[in-house]
């Protein structure tokens, strides 16, 4: 079978889509001098539909934000199967991670992944991604212009997509190293990106943008093969907890969907009523709006964020209160 690479391109919601426009058009680059958020779909946003079902959700949520560009990621895998991309950057951050459960289909993925890492060592559309979100914001000999570039984005990913991110945060160290940039530079830089993730399914820690976690213990989908997936998920008695400098920024609870079956969507917490939400649920999806709000306003009015009590806290969502659940939640991980 002949090797067909990958590939990714963006679309960018049209602000009025009235006199038989189309809600959206092609975007070869995103204006810097605009507050842009950015978002970094799952697996299956591989159509402009299904991009464009991301920005409708989140639009309202920023729906009286006019000072803010709505993007989008299309993904073209190619020959590329985007578990396998999984599983390497799992195997990056040092994890033992199994390819499959039988022996003959575990050594048959395993040659497929060196095929694609000899092919693309940084998949396609990673890299296409990269070339349109991060590069044009990284400006040789001035941190400070890269800094501000780095301040108009906000991120949101969705499982997949935080694949992506873990490797935009590599790219883009790398990139400034090159342009001259010190460690403490770089660290600044990368800072001023807020991303807000929501069931992502790469490793958390060690994040260098300012970056938040939102998820379900009872998302069927998530497993970081380490002792945060075997004490936290797969339960549903967790009460909304935070996990800040203990682990990645995490802001779980048990269950956050009335309905039984898999909780690895977003979509429910970006309905107008709420009325599919159980209650916990109603914090970690506040919470998550409230992130990305804050993040918006922050890019606008120019002013960096990166504590995360400011961008999540509201009369709704009690920050104190989810870091105490968090403290007795990581006590457990030690028994």
């Amino acid at each position: 079978m002949n090797y067909v690479g990958s590939s990714a391109y963006v679309i960018q919601a049209n602000p009025s889509s009235s006199g038989g426009r189309r809600p959206f058009c092609y975007a070869d680059k995103i204006d810097l001098s605009k507050p842009a958020l950015v978002v970094l779909g799952g697996a299956l946003t591989t159509t402009e539909s299904k991009a464009f079902g991301y920005i409708e959700h989140l639009a309202k949520t920023t729906r009286n934000k006019a000072n803010i560009n709505l993007y989008a990621a299309i993904y073209n895998f190619g020959t590329i199967d985007p578990m396998l991309v999984k599983a390497n950057t799992f195997r990056r951050a040092g994890r033992k991670m199994a390819l499959d459960m039988d022996a003959t289909i575990a050594r048959r993925k395993e040659q497929q992944l060196k095929e694609i890492n000899a092919a693309e060592p940084i998949p396609g559309y990673v890299e296409d991604l990269y070339e349109t979100i991060i590069e044009p914001r990284i400006v040789r000999g001035n941190a400070e212009r890269t800094a501000m570039n780095m301040g108009n984005l906000i991120i949101y990913s969705h499982c997949h997509g935080a694949i992506i991110v873990n490797h935009f945060t590599d790219m883009a160290t790398q990139q400034m190293k090159d342009a001259g940039f010190d460690d403490n530079a770089i660290q600044k830089c990368l800072a001023h990106v807020v991303v807000i993730q929501h069931n992502p399914t790469a490793p958390l820690e060690n994040a260098k943008f300012t970056t938040l976690n939102f998820m379900s213990a009872s998302d069927d989908t998530l497993d970081y093969f380490d002792t945060f997936s075997k004490n936290v998920l797969r339960r549903d008695d967790i009460a909304p907890a935070f996990m800040g400098d203990d682990y990645a920024n995490v802001f779980v609870a048990g269950k956050l969907n009335k309905t039984n079956g898999s909780e690895h969507g977003f979509s429910v917490g970006y309905r107008d009523d709420g009325s599919d939400l159980t209650q916990n649920g109603k914090i970690i999806f506040g919470a998550e709006q409230n992130a990305i709000n804050a993040a918006i306003d922050n890019a606008i009015s120019g002013a960096s964020c990166t504590n995360v009590a400011s961008l999540v806290s509201s009369n709704e969502i009690d920050i104190q209160q989810l870091r105490a659940n968090g403290r007795e939640l990581m006590k457990k991980f030690s028994r």
